[in-house]
């Protein structure tokens, strides 16, 4: 909720649960999910859930993975704003 900046629905946290079980993710990789989603301002739940689908077909199925995943993000974003103060 401190991530997406809104309470979850009880869809939504069924829906997190299910990326346990689904694309076998820890409760580590779905926090790495929710800010890699929060810092590209995607937090609508069928945004999240369609990235963690692809992140299972593109096999990022690990911690490390998904956190490389989200530094790049993050580096990117750091850019664009060095971008606009020039």
């Amino acid at each position: 909720e401190q991530l997406l900046k809104k309470p979850l629905s009880q869809r939504e946290v069924t829906g997190l649960y299910s990326f346990m079980q689904e694309y076998s993710m820890t409760q580590e990789m779905i926090l790495v999910l929710l800010e890699y989603c929060a810092t590209i301002d995607k937090t609508n739940f069928s945004y999240i859930e369609k990235v963690a689908e692809n992140w299972y077909e593109q096999g990022i199925k690990t911690l490390d993975e998904a956190t490389k995943v989200l530094n790049r993000v993050l580096k990117e974003a750091r850019m664009q704003k060095k971008c606009k103060k020039i």
